[in-house]
């Protein structure tokens, strides 16, 4: 089954964004590199974001939108969840058992694990907490290639992990490319998610560095050295 998205009901999506978007990713909107490295923080609504930016595209644009997360149930239950929530809010239903999302205009949504390996497919491609995968490397490649054309979209999100092949994947990045967003930081851009004094009181330094300062652990390493 196809789905069609009025202008009004890309409209409204955005309206949404306005509304209950955070600053930061309202900015996240406003810039949309073609390269997106995002170091971040848990829990400070990157799925809710990034779900509902690549469903606006895909109305608008007819381009195709593939999410790839550690495990494909990871994907279909966060990002696939929030498009199906949003729909809902524009006014259309996705049917529950629509594992991929098509659009009357040609776009499709896909929703696949690490293991997935895709050929003659482009579109903007998504890879969320790559740095708790068993190979993040060939997740990087598998989204790669999909958003090789230039007029696609690469956007790896992920808080930080001690994998070391994850983070030189991070630190590999262009700086441009790289952004980084700790739980402080998202709460001065205007975020109501986190209660910071009772995550750092139930949380080691280290593990509170890494999951909510957006620190990963080898840089610590390379600064004791």
């Amino acid at each position: 089954m196809r789905y069609e998205f009025s202008g009004l009901q890309s409209a409204t999506l955005k309206i949404l964004l306005a509304d209950m978007g955070f600053e930061y990713q309202r900015r996240w909107f406003i810039s949309q590199k073609r390269v997106r490295h995002i170091t971040k923080t848990r829990q400070c609504g990157a799925d809710w974001y990034f779900s509902l930016e690549a469903l606006i595209d895909a109305i608008e644009t007819g381009r195709s939108q593939y999410f790839i997360a550690p495990g494909e149930s990871n994907s279909l239950s966060n990002n696939r969840r929030w498009m199906v929530h949003f729909s809902r809010l524009a006014g259309v239903d996705i049917a529950p058992d629509d594992s991929a999302i098509r659009l009357t205009n040609g776009a499709e949504i896909q929703f696949m694990g690490e293991q997935h390996t895709l050929a003659a497919c482009n579109g903007n491609a998504y890879v969320s907490e790559y740095a708790w995968a068993d190979k993040p490397a060939n997740m990087f490649k598998v989204a790669k290639g999909i958003s090789a054309h230039k007029n696609c979209r690469f956007t790896a999100y992920t808080s930080p992990s001690p994998s070391d092949e994850a983070y030189a994947l991070w630190s590999s990045e262009k700086p441009d490319n790289q952004q980084r967003l700790s739980a402080y930081s998202a709460l001065q851009q205007g975020s109501t998610i986190l209660n910071l004094p009772d995550i750092e009181a139930e949380f080691s330094k280290e593990d509170f560095n890494m999951l909510f300062s957006a620190i990963w652990p080898q840089e610590n390493s390379e600064v004791a050295k």
